[in-house]
């Protein structure tokens, strides 16, 4: 039912900037930080109309707990290491484009759909690991088709799958999309 709620609103809470310079600053951090925090911030103002059975064990108690709970410092630090590494290309400029781009309409909308993160979230990230080879996320991964597979750890080609997008590999990262 959620897309990507949980990664826009860190984005957001992180990242409201839009000069040069704080694009250029825009780190995996703040994106993913800024769309969870955004993503919480609209999960709370539409909490009237939650569809779930218990907002409060989905949501925790404030924005504060739902941040806390919607992103892995362990996996933020496995893709910057990767961007480090050359495996993972990064335009920190998309990136801020991606966290200043979340609109939200209605909350039913939002229930609906979650976070639909904006166009400019697909290219944030470049994966250089070709099918066969050595991943640890799916943000490594080259293939427009292609997932790491966390058994094995190695992209492999996903049969009967849409095609891979950046918004995709974001929102499944964090944890509640």
């Amino acid at each position: 039912m959620r897309v990507t709620t949980t990664l826009s609103l860190a984005l957001f809470a992180f990242c409201a900037c839009s000069s040069d310079d704080d694009a250029q600053n825009t780190t995996v951090s703040d994106l993913f930080i800024g769309i969870a925090q955004q993503d919480c911030n609209e999960a709370f103002q539409c909490e009237a109309s939650y569809p779930g059975d218990s907002f409060a064990e989905d949501y925790g108690v404030d924005t504060t707990d739902c941040l806390q709970s919607s992103t892995d410092p362990d996996d933020i630090e496995t893709i910057e290491s990767d961007i480090a590494d050359g495996v993972i290309g990064y335009d920190p400029d998309a990136a801020n484009a991606c966290v200043t781009g979340i609109v939200y309409t209605t909350c039913a909308d939002y229930w609906d759909e979650g976070t639909l993160l904006p166009d400019a979230c697909d290219v944030v990230f470049q994966g250089t690991v070709p099918d066969g080879g050595i991943c640890d996320v799916d943000l490594d991964c080259a293939g427009a088709l292609s997932t790491c597979d966390l058994t094995q750890f190695v992209c492999v080609e996903e049969t009967g799958v849409a095609k891979k997008t950046n918004r995709r590999a974001v929102a499944s990262l964090l944890r509640r999309l």
